[in-house]
């Protein structure tokens, strides 16, 4: 069954494979030997009643084809980090602090390569995130990295937010089809907003 979960949230999945990078003096400056752990509290029943009406929403417009706006609080991305098998990957590694105008901010350790053959290491920080719609694929640009204690090189944080492999293929076989009826993606005051439309059919 489609989630709005992995059409949202999938689009980060990248973020836990390994990236290489050549400037292992920048990267040995502020990222550690070990991965963080980023835990997210059980969710209440509230929450996850929250969430599964937030996902029934989202399908229930899919599969009627029509317009519907859905708001997802910090909250509701870590209950579906949380609970939902495919999202997995995220638990321990992901927890999404807050949402304000300036975009998503998010703890996260992300393993990075020191070259070809230096070995690995894990950014183990905090992201600020912005969502970007682009032709049927949601892009989330890397607006400032933040490591405890560290500075993260400029040269470092521009290189991260210029790398388009953070993007969910529009063509994919399930994933594309909620792609192709997403209106918007923004966000409005603590929230981010999913707004749906009618999409036409594929072409035969």
């Amino acid at each position: 069954m489609l989630s709005i979960a992995v059409v949202v949230l999938g689009t980060l999945a990248a973020w836990t494979a390994t990236v290489a990078f050549r400037q292992d003096k920048e990267i040995d400056s502020f990222a550690e030997a070990k991965p963080a752990v980023y835990a997210i509290p059980a969710p209440t029943a509230e929450a996850l009643k929250r969430a599964d009406a937030i996902e029934l929403s989202f399908q229930k417009a899919i599969s009627e084809n029509t317009s519907t706006r859905i708001e997802m609080t910090a909250g509701d991305f870590n209950t579906l980090i949380a609970t939902r098998e495919i999202l997995e990957g995220f638990n321990n590694t992901t927890r999404i602090e807050s949402i304000s105008e300036k975009g998503l901010t998010v703890s996260m350790s992300q393993q990075i390569r020191r070259g070809f053959l230096g070995g690995s290491r894990f950014l183990n920080g905090t992201l600020l995130l912005r969502p970007d719609l682009r032709t049927h694929t949601v892009f989330f640009v890397v607006e400032d990295i933040q490591v405890p204690g560290k500075t993260v090189p400029e040269g470092f944080i521009k290189q991260y937010s210029s790398l388009q492999i953070y993007r969910i293929d529009p063509n994919h076989p399930v994933l594309g089809e909620g792609l192709r009826h997403l209106e918007s993606v923004t966000i409005e005051g603590d929230r981010l907003i999913v707004q749906t439309k009618p999409a036409e059919p594929r072409p035969k």
